[in-house]
């Protein structure tokens, strides 16, 4: 084989190369970068949503599938921004908010509430919810009523078959007796995914509330 077929073949190779990489850099930004832009717009949308809904009546409607219905709020995260709970946890719910698990209660009804969100991309929503820790406070709010729950443990980390948390006592929680809990599912770590992390809270109060979102 010439030396000059040699050469064509090996600009040929690194061209291939050269375009691969293009591609998987863009896939990364996408990934990283543009799926939050998307998140937080979709996010902001169904704020407003909920604010217009919430101006003409208190009264919390019944969840509606992919809907929002709520708002979540992690006071001590580190990226503390309040976001939609949406009606299912499938990827048209994460992809703008918290979702929620449909089998189990409404904010604030005796039982157990369970969200998901994901830890990386589509808005980064439960990146740091590792960080948390006993005390601190998850704050929900559907319709006027704001309810607030203590954290009653460190994050655990389970496997991803491990249903049992979003019992109405959720189990690997500590807790025993019949109450009105919250837990928070997402995936772990956070570029494996090969586990899932929880964390539970307690309602500890609720009050009313007149203040809107402003769009």
């Amino acid at each position: 084989m010439s030396g000059s077929v040699l050469r064509a073949g090996g600009r040929a190779l690194g061209d291939v190369l050269i375009t691969i990489g293009g591609v998987i850099l863009l896939y990364i930004v996408y990934l990283l970068w543009w799926t939050d832009v998307v998140a937080h717009q979709a996010a902001q949308g169904d704020m407003c949503q909920l604010g217009r809904e919430w101006a003409r009546s208190v009264a919390v409607a019944q969840p509606r599938s992919a809907e929002p219905f709520a708002t979540l709020e992690i006071p001590a995260i580190r990226n503390p921004e309040t976001w939609p709970v949406l009606d299912g946890v499938q990827q048209t719910e994460l992809k703008q908010g918290v979702g929620w698990y449909p089998t189990t209660q409404l904010p604030g009804q005796p039982g157990n509430f369970a969200v998901a969100a994901h830890r990386r991309t589509w808005g980064d929503i439960f990146r740091y919810l590792n960080e948390v820790k006993t005390g601190d406070t998850i704050v929900v709010r559907a319709g006027n009523t704001v309810y607030t729950y203590r954290i009653v443990q460190n994050p655990i980390f389970l496997p991803p078959t491990a249903i049992e948390v979003l019992k109405p006592i959720p189990a690997h929680s500590g807790l025993t007796r019949p109450g009105t809990y919250i837990t928070l599912t997402t995936c772990d770590p956070v570029y494996n995914a090969t586990r899932r992390m929880a964390v539970f809270g307690e309602l500890v109060s609720q009050r009313t509330t007149t203040s809107v979102q402003a769009c």
